[in-house]
């Protein structure tokens, strides 16, 4: 589980609002699980009762660069240490480009009668600072708003920096390079990681142009829900990729077979239904996969050798010799 710090920073007119948008991080969590990802929300109660040899807003400022994301909330105000906080947030992204930085400004009706001249002025200093930076602040009206903003926003992340992508170009490696992939993503298999609990995908399955395809939003990859009605060697396979994208099967032309590691994200731990060590919203049929991914020694009898997905088995392997296993293409739908 990969931690992701969210310092988030407002005056304490906003304590209402800071206390819903704790709540919707702690749900953003559960819904993050699968991706491998845990939120840790950093707030300045947090700190309250720390002990400190030094001045405790030097505290706030020292997790502030240490955080993956700054947050500011502003509404009729802008308090010099929540001004300072976001100073240390935008020194350090300009240093190191982290942490992200989103302002949001509440706009929404007050009391005429209770404005702070003095206050006012601290909000609009700061705001004319923020546009001479560069800085655009995202306006929101209520705490709805704002987490729909947000939410926006980190989903964004999620897809192009939080979460790593899987490898999709083909490699050259040999078994070693195979186990050590499997501990590093927690890959099931029972010859290297036996152990592991698998993989959290987020399959949906979908109907694409009368062709059925599995979604894992975990990877935003597209799977073919079954696959080659027959095994076939590994050049007959790639022949075989081709021919689905002359055809736009599914109303795509960008399948291609897997590498290792993607396919290994179908692998779960234990025997299924099918007696196979996939999920049985896929196609029993094809107990071992081709992958795009070839053995260091990458031939025999001048055949290639790629490395194969035994979902009978439970474990990852290359062919002794000449064999056939099946295809199951994959696409990406997000592509790098």
């Amino acid at each position: 589980m990969v931690p992701k710090k969210i310092f988030l920073a407002s005056s304490s007119e906003l304590k209402p609002d800071r206390e819903q948008f704790e709540i919707f991080i702690n749900r953003k969590n559960k819904d993050w699980i699968y991706k491998g990802v845990f939120l840790e929300l950093i707030v300045w109660e947090d700190f309250l009762d720390a002990v400190s040899q030094t001045r405790l807003q030097d505290e706030y400022n020292k997790a502030i660069r240490e955080c993956d994301i700054f947050v500011m909330l502003f509404f009729t105000k802008v308090g010099k240490y929540t001004e300072e906080e976001f100073e240390t947030a935008f020194g350090q992204f300009k240093t190191t480009n982290k942490p992200f930085i989103f302002t949001y400004f509440k706009d929404t009706e007050i009391s005429v009668g209770s404005a702070n001249k003095k206050d006012l002025m601290s909000l609009w200093a700061f705001q004319e600072k923020l546009n001479t930076l560069g800085h655009f602040y995202t306006v929101y009206k209520n705490i709805d708003e704002l987490k729909f903003k947000f939410d926006q926003q980190l989903d964004k992340l999620a897809v192009r920096i939080f979460i790593d992508r899987l490898r999709y170009r083909p490699l050259i490696f040999g078994g070693s390079s195979a186990g050590e992939m499997c501990k590093k993503y927690d890959f099931f298999d029972t010859i290297w990681n036996k152990n592991s609990t698998g993989f959290n995908s987020k399959f949906k399955p979908e109907c694409k142009s009368n062709v059925f395809v599995i979604i894992d939003e975990a990877t935003s990859l597209m799977w073919e829900q079954s696959g080659s009605h027959t095994p076939m060697l590994l050049e007959d396979a790639e022949e075989w990729i081709e021919k689905l994208n002359n055809i736009s099967q599914g109303g795509y032309n960008d399948w291609r077979m897997p590498t290792l590691e993607e396919a290994m994200t179908l692998m779960r731990p234990c025997q299924k239904d099918n007696r196979l060590y996939i999920d049985p919203i896929f196609d029993k049929q094809q107990k071992w996969i081709w992958t795009s991914d070839k053995w260091i020694e990458a031939k025999i009898e001048e055949r290639a050798i790629g490395w194969v997905v035994n979902f009978y088995g439970g474990s990852c392997s290359y062919p002794d010799g000449v064999e056939k296993r099946y295809v199951r293409a994959v696409r990406s739908i997000d592509p790098p």
